[in-house]
């Protein structure tokens, strides 16, 4: 299925208009999406996801649209049982799994700083451990997006935790990162 059609099917019975005045474009920009191939902006998207009832739209549109997305964010999971404990079992499952795989990596890690200092078995099993982790992260994605359609709302609950990062002093200075170094200068 196109984006365009995508969104078209998100929109539901709500009219161009009625759209349009909620995301804050006019009917023929929420045309032109639909039906002409042009791609809204992340902005709209997140406009959209809301009015729409749709969270699920934020990462489709990154998978599908964002040349960044379309490198690192995994592909929409759309064949898969939702309901909250399945999914909760299946995270719990991946971390089980994980746990093991990183001992595995630990394991293999040992006096290595980098690509080279692995044999080429060693990093095979390396990339087969992290693959595990990637299935975490991946679950957590579901889990994120299943408890954003049903019960928490996303965005407030990243805004807590970045919040609480900044408390943590994991962050300091917005995106910026400051250096050993740099502090020394």
């Amino acid at each position: 299925m196109k984006f365009g059609a995508l969104l078209r099917q998100f929109r539901g019975r709500m009219s161009r208009a009625e759209a349009g005045m909620q995301i804050l474009v006019s009917p023929r920009t929420i045309e032109a999406w639909e039906t002409r191939g042009i791609d809204p902006g992340p902005d709209a998207i997140v406009r959209m996801s809301k009015t729409y009832g749709r969270p699920e739209l934020r990462p489709i549109y990154c998978r599908k649209v964002c040349p960044i997305g379309q490198t690192y964010h995994y592909e929409f999971l759309n064949n898969i049982n939702d309901d909250l404990m399945t999914v909760l079992v299946r995270l719990l499952k991946e971390h089980t799994e994980a746990g093991i795989a990183v001992n595995r990596m630990m394991q293999l890690a040992v006096n290595k700083n980098g690509r080279d200092d692995f044999s080429d078995a060693e990093l095979a099993d390396f990339e087969k451990a992290y693959q595990e982790l990637l299935d975490v992260d991946h679950a957590i994605d579901v889990l994120k997006r299943v408890l954003d359609q049903r019960i928490l709302d996303l965005d407030e609950q990243v805004r807590k935790h970045n919040d609480k990062c900044y408390r943590n002093g994991y962050v300091v200075n917005g995106w910026e990162r400051k250096s050993a170094l740099a502090g020394a200068l």
